[in-house]
């Protein structure tokens, strides 16, 4: 895993989305797999973006655009130098909004990579608005309630996009094994866990969890446990004041040193040094 060498422009704002610009200024650098519960939308306003969604990778041109479900294990690298707009929904609010009834009984399925979706010219000039109102360098009331009126025009496009989940999706056995590994992996992270512990749960076979996990998810259990506790080291490194030993231990690493070795290999940079060029930003 790399390094993502972007400058992002974060946009929080106080609401309840993010909404944030990046430009891939060095190509062939990575944002490593990850995953979250929220639901992500990634739209290349110039360049291209290569996205690896559940093994499969698909390349996204300008104005093109993909929607990510949430806990779908994905990763992303700039193939050319770009500019990528990204919008994460959480699930909690994205559920109040538009219904219980996602990941259950439906999903957006939106992609113009591969031609599922089709080209969908309001919806791009949506995404630019968009775009616009997050890249203003001052956010007044009057430009929060905009982009707030904005992304629920958004939500109410991206409805035109869903599917059912039907007993063939949510039986199929690729689709019940990655769902519980991430599941269980996002839960227990934070304790002493093995590929038997997760095997023995479910009652696999070590030998079949190995093996699916590769197939499955397209990276192995390891890669997978150690870029969870990576992800939460790095927010709470940036987002808290804990020391950075007891930070590596609520992440799950037995010792800082075997943090810091990791951190380093995925982040090319020190916690420590992670953490004072925050301060500054």
């Amino acid at each position: 895993m790399e390094n993502p060498q972007h400058e992002l422009i974060q946009s929080n704002y106080g609401l309840p989305f993010k909404s944030f610009t990046f430009r891939g200024i060095d190509s062939d650098k990575k944002i490593p797999l990850h995953w979250h519960n929220h639901i992500e939308l990634l739209f290349c306003l110039e360049g291209s973006l290569s996205v690896v969604v559940s093994g499969q990778t698909f390349l996204l041109h300008e104005n093109d655009m993909i929607l990510i479900n949430t806990n779908t294990i994905h990763a992303s690298f700039s193939p050319t130098v770009n500019h990528v707009l990204c919008i994460q929904f959480p699930l909690e609010w994205l559920c109040t909004q538009i219904g219980q009834g996602y990941g259950q009984k439906w999903l957006i399925k939106l992609n113009s990579s591969n031609e599922i979706t089709g080209y969908d010219q309001p919806l791009i000039d949506k995404l630019l608005k968009i775009t616009a109102v997050t890249e203003r360098q001052n956010h007044n009331v009057m430009e929060k309630l905009e982009l707030h009126g904005q992304i629920f025009l958004l939500l109410k496009m991206l409805m035109s996009y869903t599917i059912p989940v039907t007993k063939n999706t949510t039986e199929d056995p690729a689709f019940l094994f990655g769902t519980e590994m991430v599941s269980y992996i996002n839960a227990h992270f934070q304790n002493k866990l093995s590929l038997q512990d997760i095997s023995r749960h479910f009652g696999y076979s070590s030998e079949y969890c190995s093996r699916n996990f590769k197939k499955v998810l397209g990276i192995n259990f390891k890669e997978l446990l150690t870029s969870t506790r990576l992800n939460y080291a790095y927010d709470k490194i940036i987002n808290s004041n804990d020391n950075l030993e007891e930070i590596a231990l609520a992440a799950g690493f037995n010792t800082y040193r075997n943090m810091y070795n990791s951190f380093v290999k995925s982040y090319h940079t020190a916690p420590s040094q992670l953490r004072e060029k925050k301060k500054f930003e």
